[in-house]
Formats: structure tokens, sequence, C-alpha cells
């Protein structure tokens, strides 16, 4: 008899785990490509968060599975697993249901992670589309959780409470884009996969918050346009490909796009709001370095 689990109750074999705006859905989309790898869909379901899906039960989320074949693994990617202390109880849920899973987590230069998680929280989460109207420093204030998400050590350790050490593997994004199969193959090795040559030519990161700040910006430019009667009609006509051809051609040329523009572009990182942060994470790096041997020293400027 078959050792394999059966379509209705699968769970992950492995975890993506995090840190959020560090890579995690690039390498999702090169694994994902892979037909030996099933991911659910969505491919964040924080089924393990308590505020987002946990009261779903676990029936539900052994559904997102149900369609992986025996011969497959099974994968998910929820970046909400790294993000304690605002999400707690993550690492000793995952256990209690997949006890031998493998951990996949990714860390970037935390002062560049903490600002993009800043973009991606005011316009996803916290302050839907609304223009943006203070900058890192005083959101971080605010909301410490694009703070805390780049604890990389705080993170790990509380993993470390459940899962022995050689279940999960460090990554570095950096170390990603620069030697991308020397990074997918520790990746396909830790999965006990055997190494196939990359489906993407190059590893790129996935800039998710300008994609959508885009679609923000259209939006409120053609608002005012859409409740015209005509045009609608009009655009109801006209194929999306030829919408979008239109629409990047002369949105500049409109009135009030300078204004719409600039209120959904984020406040720079600031060099003094830069050194800040460099000083605030510099003894978590260094723990970092000394428990994981994380080379850290290109974050330390």
């Amino acid at each position: 008899m078959s050792d394999a689990p059966s379509a209705q109750n699968r769970l992950p074999d492995f975890y993506i785990i995090g840190a959020a705006k560090c890579g995690t859905t690039t390498l999702y989309k090169e694994l994902e490509a892979d037909g030996r790898i099933f991911f659910c869909s969505p491919k964040e379901p924080c089924f393990f968060d308590s505020d987002v899906a946990w009261d779903k039960g676990i029936d539900w989320y052994h559904s997102l599975f149900a369609d992986a074949t025996a011969g497959q693994l099974c994968g998910e990617a929820s970046t909400n697993y790294t993000r304690w202390p605002q999400v707690e109880a993550v690492p000793e849920r995952i256990h209690q249901y997949s006890p031998d899973a493998k951990l996949i987590y990714i860390m970037r230069d935390p002062v560049k992670r903490a600002h993009s998680h800043y973009v991606h929280r005011w316009t996803k989460e916290t302050h839907r589309h609304k223009p943006f109207t203070m900058g890192v420093r005083e959101y971080i204030e605010q909301d410490p959780m694009c703070f805390d998400s780049g604890r990389y050590c705080d993170q790990i350790e509380q993993y470390l409470r459940y899962f022995p050490r050689d279940q999960i593997l460090l990554l570095v994004f950096e170390d990603m884009l620069a030697d991308q199969q020397a990074c997918l193959h520790r990746v396909y090795e830790f999965l006990g996969l055997q190494w196939q040559e990359p489906q993407q030519q190059d590893l790129k990161s996935e800039n998710v918050s300008a994609d959508f700040r885009y679609h923000l910006k259209r939006h409120q430019m053609m608002e005012k346009y859409k409740a015209l009667k005509f045009m609608r009609n009009f655009t109801k006509l006209l194929p999306k490909s030829t919408r979008d051809f239109l629409y990047n051609k002369v949105v500049d040329k409109l009135p009030g796009y300078k204004s719409i523009d600039a209120g959904f572009e984020p406040v720079p990182l600031s060099e003094g709001d830069r050194q800040w942060l460099v000083e605030l994470y510099r003894p978590h790096n260094q723990r970092l370095s000394q428990q994981f041997g994380i080379d850290v020293s290109r974050w330390q400027n």
C-alpha cells in the first residue's frame, strides 16, 4: 500500500515562510513552473494566521491541496508566517499539522526591506487607495510590523522552538540575484528534488507594489472620465490591449495627472531615516551573523 497522503488530507511538504519583500514571490514563481511541485491557490493562504484564515478550519486548508498528484510536493508561501510578534503562534500551529515540513526563509538588507514593506502595507493593507502622507520613519513608529519583520534572528528563533535547524533553509536575496543557479540548486537539494535548469533566464524581484500603485493611479485618473456616459460606452468597445496602449500614451497629458501620480508615489527614504534604521538593525544583524553565519557586512553601512 502506498504511503502517499490521500487527496483529501494533503498538507504542504514545505513552506516559504518569508520574510515579506525579500523575493518570496520570485522564488515561488520559479518553483511553481516545475511540474513536480504543486502550490495552492491563493499563493498566500495565511491559514496559520489567526487574524486571516485560521477560523476556516483544517478541512478548508486540506481542500487547497486536493488537486495535487501523489508524486508532487505540496508547498505554499505566506509571508505572514514570519511577522512575529504581531502574528503569534504560527510555528506551533505549523508544527502541530506538519512537523516534518521543510521551511524556506529569505532575508534581504533589512533597511531596504523595511522601506519596501512600508510601501506594501500602506498601499495594500492600512491605507488602501489613499495617497502617501508620511515617510517610513513616522509610519514605522505607528506600525512596528515593518521594522519587526526585519528582525530576522528573532523570527528564526520562533521556529527553532519547534523545528530542528536542518528543516530550515536560510537564503539571502542578494545572493539569489548574484548567483541564481547556486541558490536554486540549494533549494532543490533541500527539497530532495533532482536539480534542473531554472525556468527563468534570470531571477528578478517581483515589484508587486509598483504594479498595484500603477492600477490605483490609473483608477483615480480615469474615474472622472468614466463618469461620462459616452466615454464608458466608447471604452467598452475597445479591447483591453488597446485601452492599455491609449492610457499609457496619453495619461501624462491629462489634467490632474501630475498631482495624482505624485500622491501615490511613496515618500523616498531619506539619508537620516536610512541611518536611523541601520543603527536600529545593527544589533539584530550582529546576532544573525553570530548565530547563523549570515554575512551582514553588506548591510552595515
